[in-house]
């Protein structure tokens, strides 16, 4: 078993946690990478394990046993010398963290794998739902993006970062908690690269290199927003694709991903309703975590 302090990073969703997961941790010679992207297509021992928690997390209290620790010791061997990172962006979701009691997975988490150190990636919350909004709603049926908010409404109350970071804190210490910001990861990679590879205990100049001009996951294309919109009106349960043999599925695939990215904003009305609503917890987290949110015009 490693005897590294193990890492749990967490997301947020559409902030930057795909180019983490890709072009960091996989391939960080210091990385027992564990999670996402390998979780994929096959969870192994260790996304069995966390799977079973997140599971047990969503109906009530969890009991962590002695199969689910074996599991999680199991995988750690593969590497015992490196930090184990657990990477998975569906870990910061708001149900895990209940109101009745926020902090029951985290301390699930330090049940199973003993002391560990979660990374939380945030992001401007109306930046990060318009591009959550790009992404959901153009990969089978378009919604626009008053009645995707409305029919979605669970991811607008996932962002609390601070709520996050507290049931964190509350199970690890606050001293183990690392916030940092998408917005410095596309500005400034390097000092981003740099602060998160101390906070894991890792090679930074190695993590700058790795994360060096790496843009994974992008932004879905107005040509994909258009064919999507066009098909869910006339065809909505067709798949072009499907039809096609492997080539011209591929070249119809390339075309679609090719040229400007989508754009899209949130309605008026439901930007007013959002910033409201993170306001209070966007200020404890910059004054808790010493963040530069103002900065970066996070609702204040």
């Amino acid at each position: 078993m490693s005897s590294r302090q193990p890492i749990f990073h967490i997301g947020a969703n559409k902030a930057g946690s795909t180019t983490l997961q890709q072009a960091l941790f996989v391939n960080h010679p210091e990385v027992l990478s564990l999670g996402k992207p390998s979780y994929m297509s096959d969870p192994g021992d260790a996304g069995q394990a966390v799977d079973a928690i997140r599971d047990a997390c969503e109906v009530g209290a969890v009991k962590v046993g002695e199969p689910i620790k074996k599991l999680w010791r199991r995988a750690l061997d593969a590497a015992p010398e490196k930090v184990p990172v657990y990477s998975h962006e569906e870990l910061i979701r708001t149900r895990y963290y209940p109101a009745s009691d926020p902090s029951r997975m985290p301390r699930a988490i330090v049940e199973m794998a003993g002391p560990v150190r979660v990374v939380i990636v945030t992001r401007h919350q109306i930046d990060l739902l318009e591009s959550l909004y790009i992404h959901k709603a153009n990969i089978s049926t378009y919604l626009p993006p008053d009645r995707w908010l409305a029919a979605n409404a669970d991811w607008i109350s996932t962002f609390r970062f601070h709520e996050v970071a507290n049931a964190w804190a509350s199970a690890v210490g606050e001293e183990n908690v690392g916030v940092f910001l998408f917005e410095e990861l596309a500005r400034d990679t390097a000092s981003f690269a740099a602060r998160l590879a101390n906070f894991i205990g890792i090679d930074a100049e190695v993590a700058t290199k790795l994360l060096s001009h790496q843009h994974k996951n992008a932004r879905k294309s107005r040509r994909t927003q258009a064919y999507v919109k066009l098909r869910s009106a006339l065809l909505p349960r067709a798949s072009l694709g499907g039809w096609l043999p492997e080539g011209l599925r591929n070249a119809w695939r390339g075309y679609l991903d090719g040229g400007a990215p989508s754009k899209e904003s949130l309605p008026e009305e439901w930007i007013a309703n959002i910033r409201d609503g993170y306001r209070g917890d966007n200020r404890k987290l910059a004054e808790r975590f010493q963040l530069p949110l103002e900065k970066y015009k996070y609702p204040l």
